[in-house]
């Protein structure tokens, strides 16, 4: 048995189906769902927490789990343009939540691939999002060797597809494709067709998550990069396209330079630590496709 898991972001896109596949699995004893917002989700399991990230409640509640599951962030736009606010969520109350912790807690932190920067395999940050993230991977990696913690860090790319975008996010526009083809809406692209982009459904990073949560061994390495898949636009379309057969919706290329250079270029990136530790991506474009709209729609 695990234990007791504590879910921070729990209503947000990723932490509804991490929620959800908690739940439903008996490993967990009870599940704890922090979050700004009140969720209608009701199960004998669950149980409420409705606070910020910096709050003394969250704090408390570190002290009485096994499993945290630790999602909640400022995202990359909204993190750029109010760093003091970044920070603050980003780093100082996340540092503050792993001192909460009670010894050998499993701490499993939501990096992202930002904390890599243009790099394969190495932390070299460009944006204060990535420098965050990459910051409390060190505080995780150093913790857990003075055995504070057991922890790990994991980077997931381009999760989708989420049902209701914020506009905020640059990235926003992998999960509006998604859902243009099951509405039936035209869509713009900021990107050239022959863009790539690494990708994994909902579903899988939900599934990766619990793996990280409950796994009786992760390795040595603390920090990985979750397994994905790699694909051009076009190709991604013209999957799309077989997978809805019935649309016939206009796909337009607008390259615009700071999204191509985010979400366009899609670097090389070493899965060999993330893979010996039992992560996995998703089988393949067709089942991503499906299980990031089936999935995607939870709320």
């Amino acid at each position: 048995m695990t234990g007791r898991l504590l879910v921070t972001g729990a209503s947000g896109f990723l932490g509804q189906v991490i929620v959800e596949q908690a739940l439903a699995d008996k490993r967990f004893s009870h599940v704890i769902a922090c979050d700004r917002v009140h969720s209608s989700r009701t199960d004998p399991k669950l149980s409420q927490i409705v606070c910020g990230i910096d709050e003394p409640a969250l704090r408390d509640a570190a002290t009485d789990v096994d499993v945290i599951i630790h999602l909640a962030a400022m995202l990359g736009g909204a993190a750029e343009a109010d760093q003091t606010t970044a920070r603050r969520v980003n780093l100082d109350a996340t540092l503050a939540l792993i001192d909460a912790c009670r010894p050998g807690t499993r701490f499993v932190f939501a990096s992202s691939l930002a904390a890599l920067g243009n790099s394969t395999d190495d932390r070299a940050p460009v944006m204060v999002y990535g420098a965050h993230k990459a910051m409390v991977e060190l505080a995780i990696e150093s913790a857990t060797r003075r055995g504070e913690i057991d922890g790990i860090s994991l980077r997931p790319g381009g999760i989708v597809a989420r049902a209701v975008t914020d506009a905020s996010l640059k990235s926003a526009f992998l999960s509006r494709l998604f859902w243009a083809f099951a509405d039936g809406t035209d869509i713009t692209l900021p990107v050239a067709p022959n863009a790539q982009t690494w990708l994994a459904s909902v579903r899988n990073v939900a599934t990766n998550f619990i793996h990280g949560a409950t796994a009786s061994d992760l390795g040595g390495c603390r920090s990985v990069t979750l397994p994905m898949i790699r694909c051009r636009f076009d190709h991604l379309v013209a999957a799309l396209r077989e997978s809805h057969p019935q649309s016939n919706i206009s796909v337009k290329y607008a390259p615009q330079a700071d999204i191509m250079r985010l979400f366009g270029q899609a670097q090389d990136l070493s899965f060999k630590d993330a893979i010996t530790a039992g992560f996995k991506a998703d089988k393949d474009l067709p089942s991503l496709i499906h299980d990031a709209l089936q999935f995607g729609e939870i709320r």
